[in-house]
């Protein structure tokens, strides 16, 4: 069942999280899933300025998990090809489209 985690000082403001841990082996981990409502108030109040897209909009973003309790993990939302993680580089960035 998802649950919510995080930052709990960001879920305050409208900010909702949920994650999942999938477990269907011995190893308690064998994938996961997150789900994140941000409202534009809230990117607003981080950017320091109004952050509203309109429909059509496209920006280019990826999303990391970094961790892992027994197996330290790295894995991100849009693949990264390279021979070691680097997060820093919008080349690997994905599509996010605004309706």
């Amino acid at each position: 069942q998802p649950s919510s985690s995080g930052d709990s000082s960001l879920v305050g403001v409208g900010m909702d999280v949920c994650t999942l841990i999938v477990s269907t082996s011995s190893s308690g981990d064998d994938g996961w899933w997150l789900a994140a409502a941000i409202p534009f108030a809230v990117i607003s109040q981080i950017a320091g300025r109004k952050i509203a897209p309109k429909s059509g909009t496209h920006w280019r973003a990826n999303f990391y998990r970094c961790g892992g309790k027994t197996d330290p993990q790295a894995a991100c939302w849009n693949p990264i090809d390279l021979p070691e993680q680097d997060y820093h580089r919008p080349e690997f960035f994905g599509n996010l489209s605004f309706e």
